[in-house]
């Protein structure tokens, strides 16, 4: 997912990224501590689409109390 795609979408539609892409992670944590997953790189997709969707939530934040 891109950074262009993310700033697209509403607060709203972000918001509920974020709360998928944290359940995917907490999920994908518990599988690689027991042991049942060996391809542990999609970790850090999770985790950089993640900083993504955080990114583009304090762009907005800092574009409104700018003014």
């Amino acid at each position: 997912m891109e950074i262009v795609e993310l700033r697209e979408k509403s607060d709203r539609e972000l918001k509920k990224l974020l709360a998928q892409n944290h359940e995917k992670l907490r999920d994908l944590n518990f599988r690689i501590a027991n042991k049942q997953v060996k391809n542990t790189n999609s970790k850090r997709v999770i985790k950089r689409i993640l900083a993504k969707i955080l990114t583009a939530l304090k762009e907005r934040e800092k574009e409104s109390t700018k003014g």
